[in-house]
């Protein structure tokens, strides 16, 4: 098994070949973050590759030296213990194609007419007839005022046996 100072160097005498490596592990694009966990799973998978076998805790550590060479190397910029920045332009993202130019108002072809579109009548639907009960009448009085009596509803005889109520809610005493 490789020494740490041993295995530091696989990654700095190799950094463009890691670096597209994280990149098809992670997206990795020029001045965006990249966060330990990435840096050290990466690490870990580079090495992997390498036939290296290296235990979780020690890979941990090799990713923060990688880390503090890039950094050394200006290619990472540190914003805290955890996190960077990268600075590899070569992972530019492209710029879009530009769209066609407009084409000038007078050029476009002429549209064809269009039949309206014919929608069925709505059938009328009958207003439900007043109940009587609800029949309001307008009462008399002064030109200002506006009041209005509603007709009282009718009850519905007690059955034969029950207790009468009073409109207090309770029974009559006798």
């Amino acid at each position: 098994m490789p020494t740490p100072d041993e295995q530091l160097k696989l990654f700095s005498d190799n950094q463009k070949e890691f670096l597209k490596f994280l990149k098809s592990k992670f997206t990795l694009i020029h001045l965006s973050n990249l966060f330990f966990r990435d840096l050290h799973f990466g690490v870990m998978a580079y090495l992997d590759t390498n036939n290296v076998k290296l235990g979780y805790l020690e890979s941990e550590s090799l990713a923060r030296s990688v880390a503090s060479a890039f950094e050394q190397a200006k290619i990472f910029k540190k914003i805290d213990a955890n996190t960077w920045v990268l600075n590899y332009p070569e992972f530019k993202l492209t710029p879009a194609k530009p769209a066609a130019p407009a084409r000038p108002a007078g050029t476009a072809a002429p549209r064809p007419a269009v039949a309206p579109v014919a929608r069925p009548a709505m059938a009328s639907v009958p207003k439900p007839a007043t109940s009587p009960a609800a029949t309001v009448a307008a009462v008399p009085g002064p030109a200002t005022s506006t009041a209005v009596s509603v007709a009282p509803v009718a009850r519905p005889a007690p059955a034969p046996g029950s207790t009468p109520v009073q409109s207090d809610g309770e029974a009559p005493k006798n």
